[in-house]
């Protein structure tokens, strides 16, 4: 199924909104190996005994590399905060919900919203948190006439 380019549009802009800085990051270390490409002859004058042209490549490819892995750890790390009103761990970036009980097994288990709260998906766990702001829907059925009689 496919969604509406409205939709994935808004979802676009509200993830822009929320991660800038995460979105910097991500710009400057994607623009990171066309900079040193384009001082590449400037940085052969550092390196004269080795065949300069692939010693300056290789260590673009090495600062690259590690810039992407410092920022793919910094992007995987989950950015926590328990929240005591709600009872769980709740993502400071993307405002997703964790599971405390996993979290105190060293897992990040993300939860799934229902309509009165939240359910932790991982197997054997099944922990289930109240949302306190939950109001339930008002019967429509008037309690005089669910009696026992006809």
């Amino acid at each position: 199924m496919s969604r509406p380019v409205s939709s994935i549009l808004r979802l676009a802009i509200e993830k822009i909104k929320t991660a800038p800085l995460d979105i910097a990051i991500g710009l400057i270390v994607a623009g990171l190996p066309g900079v040193l490409l384009s001082v590449e002859d400037f940085l052969k004058t550092f390196v004269p005994k080795l065949s300069p042209g692939w010693t300056v490549r290789l260590y673009i490819a090495l600062i690259s590399g590690l810039a992407w892995l410092g920022f793919l750890l910094w992007q995987s790390k989950p950015w926590l905060k328990f929240d005591s009103r709600l009872g769980i761990y709740v993502n400071k970036r993307s405002g997703h919900f964790y599971c405390t009980s996993c979290h105190s097994k060293k897992r990040f288990s993300p939860l799934r919203t229902e309509k009165d709260g939240w359910r932790c998906m991982v197997r054997g766990c099944d922990q289930f948190y109240q949302n306190p702001h939950y109001r339930p829907p008002r019967s429509k059925i008037d309690p005089m006439e669910t009696g026992p009689w006809p």
